[in-house]
């Protein structure tokens, strides 16, 4: 299964064999919505099955932001994880050197669902020790 690339952020792969699990009376063409496999790739599919065979094309998209600009929208939804977690701003022009100089962590916040509790946990290990961070009580 060899990766062909059509594009910067598009690549295909084929796959095809038997299936144990399922069986198809008559040929079928099965679309899949593309689905989101890991924080920076989305993968969709079609596929066509007869009996026991098939025959499967991969297509993924790979959608990682790689801008270094800090928006708007990044900083709310930092002070948005340090507000659920009850750590408050204290200097926002600190907040926006820290983000300057820790890159990654916007790219990280642009690129993720903020809403998991992993993800909340790794960018709250990186600012409740700051000095510009206070916890509410």
């Amino acid at each position: 299964m060899k990766n062909i690339y059509f594009g910067k952020r598009k690549f295909f792969n084929f796959s095809k064999g038997r299936n144990k699990d399922h069986f198809f009376l008559f040929p079928s063409l099965i679309f899949t919505h593309e689905k989101r496999i890991s924080w920076d790739l989305v993968k969709g599919s079609v596929t066509l099955a007869f009996l026991v065979w098939y025959f499967q094309i991969n297509i993924f998209n790979i959608v990682q932001n790689s801008s270094k600009e800090i928006f708007k929208q990044d900083v709310a939804s930092i002070i948005k994880i340090l507000k659920d977690s009850k750590y408050a701003i204290k200097d926002m022009n600190l907040l926006i050197k820290f983000l300057q100089d820790n890159i990654y962590l916007v790219q990280l916040v642009k690129n993720i669902n903020i809403e998991h509790p992993y993800v909340k946990k790794v960018i709250l290990y990186y600012f409740k020790n700051c000095d510009f961070i206070i916890q509410e009580e």
